[in-house]
């Protein structure tokens, strides 16, 4: 995901169950106090996780991006 708050771009990674529905636009914006946020693109996501679009973990992550864990991710009880 990105988020963008005056001009400035953050990238983010959110986890969270699939069978879970969320508002991942909504909860990146309120996360990152950004105006927009989007999916970011392929080439980016790529380019700047170092990992193959498809199989990007949030297990090595550059330092600088924000990891999101829906709290249910965390909840045994969710399983």
């Amino acid at each position: 995901m990105t988020g963008e708050c005056g001009g400035t771009v953050t990238l983010a990674a959110c986890v969270v169950l699939s069978h879970t529905r969320v508002d991942v636009n909504g909860a990146v914006r309120r996360e990152l106090g950004a105006r927009k946020a989007s999916f970011a693109p392929m080439d980016t996501a790529v380019g700047e996780s170092g990992m193959e679009y498809g199989g990007i973990t949030p297990i090595g992550l550059p330092e600088s991006w924000p990891l999101l864990l829906d709290a249910a991710v965390a909840d045994p009880r969710t399983r």
